[in-house]
């Protein structure tokens, strides 16, 4: 059974509703879009479904390892467990299609996808007030170039170190 829960803490005091199966609200949300994947809530490990190939940064804790799998992302940790946040930096075509997480008492996690990117015609403001190039509005899910296959890069794509 679908029960009616509401995502709080939206940009401008919007309200989201969410469906969520088993009742309940889902405060865990994870972010992705212009290079970047961020999780938000109490996650200590997950797997991200998704379509595409990429070449990834990893920007989480010491401890934490990503394995590749076809369509597949495994984020876990191989010693002790933190609530994550930065998972990683990427460029290529990356569209993730589910997630599944958990805690960091082992329970399953919901997670809400959240897809971020500068869409023209979903801005509130004048074009005097504009911060980003009107070029830049028409964001995909690639980003930068495509790739063949998912690889781990061991320096940063915004020209930081290991």
């Amino acid at each position: 059974m679908f029960q009616l829960g509401l995502g709080l803490g939206q940009p401008h005091g919007a309200v989201q509703q969410v469906l969520v199966r088993g009742g309940g609200v889902i405060m865990t949300k994870l972010y992705y879009g212009s290079g970047d994947c961020t999780i938000e809530g109490n996650v200590s490990s997950l797997v991200i479904y998704y379509r595409g190939a990429i070449a990834l940064y990893s920007k989480l804790p010491d401890g934490y390892t990503i394995e590749l799998e076809t369509g597949k992302l495994i984020i876990s940790p191989s010693t002790r467990t933190h609530n994550l946040n930065d998972l990683f930096e990427y460029i290529g075509e990356f569209r993730v299609m589910s997630v599944t997480a958990n805690n960091l008492e082992g329970d399953k996690e919901s997670v809400l996808i959240k897809r971020v990117m500068d869409y023209s015609e979903l801005l509130n403001t004048n074009a005097e007030d504009l911060t980003v190039k009107s070029e830049n509005l028409k964001v995909t899910y690639i980003q930068g170039r495509k790739f063949r296959k998912t690889v781990i890069l061991s320096k940063s794509l915004k020209g930081g170190k290991a």
